[in-house]
């Protein structure tokens, strides 16, 4: 007489599927660990998570630094139009306070659009088992994790900092919170790169 097959848990299907260090002895669920990392990746491995999860950071960050771009090129069309009279015969050129202005706040968006480069192209964590031998992974992907937090974060303050620029009021000084984000920006990310060839 064959016994019916002993009912599965959920709880313990998840925990089995999220946490590959735990050897399920069901063979229900052994088949599905195979079925799930047959090609050598299981995506519900918290390990991968938070690789995926930090792809998806960077991307949005990028995102967010592209948004602060095109606000700095509508803001510097703003301030051309109520700053920098049409050419005369008299001032065939704009003045060179304005210039000067019009100069720091494309250099401004430039830096934005380096930022989304570097972001966009950023090295990610090997996942060769070489790699996971002289590492512990897990740990690294949770530092990573606050770097991310530090770019995305970093990036909505760098908007913020474009969206308030007031042409009316803008002078030598307005960009500087904007430049001091996207400074910090720089350095997080010199900092991730740091923890991810270290």
């Amino acid at each position: 007489m064959q016994l019916p097959p002993k009912p599965l848990v959920v709880e313990d299907v998840v925990e089995a599927l999220v946490d590959p260090r735990r050897p399920a002895t069901d063979p229900v669920i052994q088949a599905l660990q195979v079925a799930m990392s047959g090609f050598g990746y299981n995506f519900y491995d918290a390990r991968n998570v938070a690789r995926s999860n930090d792809a998806i950071v960077r991307e949005r960050a990028s995102n967010v630094l592209g948004e602060t771009a095109r606000a700095l090129a509508a803001f510097e069309q703003r301030y051309r139009a109520r700053n920098v009279p049409p050419a005369s015969r008299e001032h065939p050129l704009p003045p060179d306070e304005s210039l000067r202005r019009l100069r720091a706040i494309d250099a401004a968006r430039k830096h934005c659009e380096a930022l989304i480069g570097v972001f966009c192209s950023a090295e990610t964590p090997a996942t060769d088992s070489i790699w996971f031998r002289v590492r512990d992974e897990q740990a690294m992907l949770y530092k990573l994790i606050g770097f991310d937090v530090q770019l995305a974060s970093g990036a909505e303050r760098a908007r913020a900092a474009a969206s308030a620029l007031d042409a009316a009021s803008f002078d030598d000084e307005s960009l500087g919170p904007l430049e001091n984000e996207l400074e910090d920006l720089g350095r997080a990310f010199e900092a991730r790169g740091t923890l991810l060839r270290g």
